[in-house]
């Protein structure tokens, strides 16, 4: 037992104590064999931790299972040690009695080992003699094992304890590890908020190092009105036991910039309830600041102008609108919509559109107030804001200064472009009394100006609300009268002025609508520009336009050239007009030279590069074009000597007075005189007296139509009278007209 003690002092682990107490075993007390077996808790999982044998005795040094493996579980799930002073005459050692004798063992013992409450394995001692575990040594057995439990939880504590230390310098390092990866510093402040600890990290965010701050607060680095944010948010934030998560605050750091730092906390204390202060962890999050903040930005602004975008001004409407119900004064929306913008987006592409929408929102920006606000919806529609407006013709000025800021040119690139604008104003609360209203009206007072011309500005009145559920209705109607084949051609002859013979006849559009009967384009055709069905329209006046010259033609009727009128929609994008009217011609199998294209001045101008490429060609593969309404746009000579032109048609304003009005019929002989200097055919328009016709024959002109000839008529209906037989001179319509009485 002295030994044992002493080896069980000195052992400084399980295994060597083991291995030192069988040694003791055979060498101290003469046990033939001793060995130490360890169980897992399972049936069956013994093995032999350690083993010694005396000299000279039998029994294997090495081996991995216990020799009475049946005792050592018996005794394992009794609880309890198992003695045997005889194998001889002992019944329970029948089964490998023959074995044990074979080995030289007589008796046996087998002690249980325990750690704290558990049995963990059992202690072997074999003698070559009988009666040797009498009740003196059993007892000093049991001893011995009370020992060694004692000296395996002694174990057993200090691999706790220094798991324990382990795994806290693990923390410590892990901390350190996680909170440099992290960016973060770690900080200890008092009651008073007075750093007492940073680590070094600190001075990479701070600009201030570990020495600097002690002492301090970091309120003395905030910049002004933070310190008081700082503090509501805590008194808000703060949880029961002193804690707090996710504090972002800002301070000025040693070189002055601005800082963003995100601080977590928790509370220390001396004693349960008695606080000394706070501990945590800082980390610098002014680039997510900056990051959110651009996202914010973002999120309300147009992306391509950075004016604010619908959700935006949506949102400063409404205030606006609560601000002038508590003043009394009024507000403005103007509603601004670029005209004709598409041609210029269409022709010249998105790059140069968007380079325009930047520039015409920058000049719109410099004739607004600081307190207004101008949106972009999307497009090139435009909203401005005007807040404190003591009456309506403070907008109107506004408006005023903003048509005139869109009228100059605008330069991008090569690209000298000319835009305008429409605007439609609504007051809060003359005009309306919430947003969504004043938003509507605006936008109705905007369609009224385009209707007036474009270009200007329209206050909003019921008038107009009345006009808008109107257009709506028609544009409707007109959807459906192209899906219903609706729409009839009428076609007016052209006479030869000298001759007196039909030489052609123009296409005119008339929409047979089921309840108002027969529209002509005036009506409905304005709408048909805005909305974009101009351009299925045109496509069906071309096609049935050809179809109709060609049927005359294979009927044996004189051919004709054929007029027809050529919109701004269908030529924004020339080079599809071009192969859209070759395929046309093809399948209707109209040759190009009895097609006659007209189009206005203004529109010949626009996009000019384009169209002069694309009338040239069309001009060599047969084609004809003709001004029209000559004299009322802004084409200039130079233009006209450019354009492959054939004839310029004289509008009816001027042929209206020409039998009064000198002016009158001194224009139209400078158009003739231009006309045939650079080879080109007059036409003359409007004509409705015998007058008109003889004057207009004096100063010139080749062609001539409108109503002292014949008014535009059904196909079936001209053929008849004018095509059948052979071609009719204005003397031979005449007496037919009368005989007719028509």
């Amino acid at each position: 037992m002295s030994e044992a003690n002493s080896v069980i002092i000195h052992s400084s682990a399980p295994q060597e104590l083991f291995e030192s107490i069988c040694k003791v075993a055979v060498d101290y007390v003469h046990f033939g064999f001793a060995s130490i077996t360890l169980s897992d808790g399972k049936v069956g999982a013994i093995r032999v931790a350690a083993s010694a044998v005396r000299a000279g005795f039998a029994a294997p040094a090495e081996q991995t299972r216990p020799i009475d493996e049946a005792m050592a579980e018996q005794a394992l799930r009794g609880g309890t040690s198992a003695i045997c002073n005889d194998i001889a005459t002992e019944p329970h050692t029948a089964p490998w009695r023959d074995a044990l004798a074979t080995l030289g063992i007589r008796s046996f013992a087998t002690v249980l080992l325990r750690r704290r409450d558990w049995i963990i394995g059992t202690l072997h001692l074999y003698a070559d003699q009988t009666g040797v575990f009498d009740e003196e040594l059993v007892g000093l057995l049991e001893k011995l094992a009370l020992n060694l439990s004692f000296a395996l939880d002694n174990f057993q504590r200090e691999d706790a304890r220094l798991d324990a230390e382990r795994a806290l310098r693990e923390s410590e390092t892990r901390f350190r590890d996680f909170a440099h990866a992290a960016g973060e510093y770690v900080w200890e402040t008092d009651l008073e908020g007075r750093f007492t600890y940073v680590s070094s990290r600190v001075q990479s965010v701070w600009g201030f190092s570990e020495q600097e701050l002690i002492g301090r607060k970091a309120a003395d680095f905030m910049p002004p009105g933070e310190v008081e944010r700082v503090a509501e948010w805590l008194r808000d934030n703060t949880g029961a036991d002193g804690s707090f998560r996710d504090l972002e605050h800002m301070i000025v750091t040693r070189n002055g910039d601005t800082r963003w730092l995100l601080n977590n906390a928790v509370a220390m204390f001396h004693t349960p309830g008695e606080q000394t202060g706070w501990r945590g962890t800082g980390r610098d999050v002014t680039d997510r600041k900056s990051a959110e903040a651009r996202i914010s930005y973002l999120a309300t602004r147009d992306p391509l102008t950075e004016l604010p975008n619908r959700v935006l001004f949506n949102d400063r409407l409404e205030q606006g609108i609560v601000a002038a119900r508590r003043t009394g004064q009024s507000l403005a929306l103007l509603f601004i919509d670029l005209d004709r913008f598409k041609n210029i987006n269409d022709s010249l592409g998105h790059q140069v559109g968007d380079q325009l929408l930047k520039q015409v929102a920058g000049r719109m920006m410099d004739c607004i107030r600081k307190g207004d606000t101008l949106s972009r919806l999307g497009g090139d529609e435009f909203v401005v804001t005007l807040e404190g407006l003591q009456q309506a013709e403070d907008a109107a000025q506004v408006a005023t200064k903003i048509i005139k800021a869109l009228s100059r040119p605008f330069e991008i690139g090569i690209h000298t472009l000319n835009t305008s604008c429409s605007t439609g104003i609504s007051i809060f609360p003359l005009d309306a009394d919430d947003e969504r209203a004043l938003m509507k009206n605006a936008d109705t007072a905007m369609y009224h100006a385009k209707e007036k011309g474009r270009n200007n500005y329209q206050f909003f009145s019921p008038e107009m609300n009345t006009r808008a559920v109107e257009r709506h209705t028609l544009e409707t109607a007109l959807r459906q009268a192209i899906e219903r084949q609706q729409f009839k051609l009428y076609y007016q002859p052209l006479i030869d002025m000298h001759s007196g013979k039909v030489i052609g006849v123009e296409a005119l559009l008339r929409w047979d609508h089921p309840q108002r009967g027969l529209l002509a384009p005036g009506t409905f055709m304005a709408v048909a520009e805005e909305s974009g069905l101009i351009e299925p329209i045109g496509q069906w006046v071309l096609r049935t336009a050809c179809q109709r010259a060609k049927a005359w033609q294979d009927a044996g009727y004189p051919p004709l050239k054929i007029a027809v009128n050529i919109s701004a929609r269908q030529l924004i994008r020339p080079r599809e007009f071009a192969r859209g009217l070759s395929r046309v011609l093809s399948a209707t199998g109209l040759e190009p030279r009895y097609l006659e294209l007209e189009m206005t001045e203004s529109l010949l101008i626009q996009n000019a590069e384009e169209n002069i490429a694309m009338l040239r060609k069309l001009g060599q593969d047969g084609m004809r074009i003709a001004v029209d309404d000559f004299g009322t746009g802004y084409s200039s000579l130079s233009y006209l000597r450019q354009l492959p032109i054939d004839t310029l048609k004289i509008d009816r304003s001027f042929v209206r007075d020409i039998e009064s009005d000198p002016e009158d019929a001194a224009i139209i002989q400078a158009i003739v005189a231009m006309a045939h200097s650079l080879g080109l055919q007059v036409t003359a328009e409007g004509v409705e007296t015998r007058g008109q016709l003889e004057a207009l024959s004096r100063l010139g002109c080749d062609e001539y139509q409108d109503y002292l000839f014949s008014r535009p008529l059904p196909a079936v209906e001209l053929a008849a009278r004018f095509l059948a037989p052979g071609v009719l001179d204005f003397e031979a319509a005449s007496a037919k007209r009368r005989e007719v009485g028509t």
